[in-house]
């Protein structure tokens, strides 16, 4: 059972680095590709680039995090509360994230016009859509 709850644990957060990489890729392509104005464009890749800066260190605490809750998994005589005070810190920073994340849209959102906006954040089904009729 305890290797079952370290596997979920590691499927659960492992692809969350390769998953946010390819965002900040795709985000910076096409804010380059989309965004004329150089003021905005610059102001544009400097947010991307603190939100990216920010996750990768998120991203190391999550993994340290992940590693103490590993070790009480593994040791059979971890009580309840043991594992629940070893959750904590990732049910914190996973909330704490989800606020940053949402606040680095939102400050794009203020810098992007509306039809750049779309450009860089398709909606969700738009995107082949978009690509199909280019």
């Amino acid at each position: 059972m305890l290797i079952a709850a370290i596997a979920a644990l590691t499927f659960i957060f492992w692809p969350k680095t390769d998953a946010l990489t390819r965002w900040y890729d795709q985000a910076e392509s096409l804010i380059e590709k989309e965004v004329h104005d150089e003021a905005r464009r610059k102001e544009a890749l400097e947010i991307v680039a603190q939100a990216e800066t920010a996750t990768k260190k998120d991203i190391e605490a999550e993994k340290k995090a992940i590693d103490s809750l590993a070790k009480v998994l593994q040791n059979r005589e971890s009580t309840a509360d043991e594992i629940q005070a070893a959750l904590q810190p990732l049910s914190a920073a996973d909330a704490a994230n989800a606020q940053e994340q949402l606040g680095w849209r939102l400050q794009l959102r203020t810098v992007l016009t509306a039809s750049e906006w779309a450009e860089v954040f398709p909606a969700p089904g738009l995107e082949k859509k978009g690509k199909e009729a280019k």
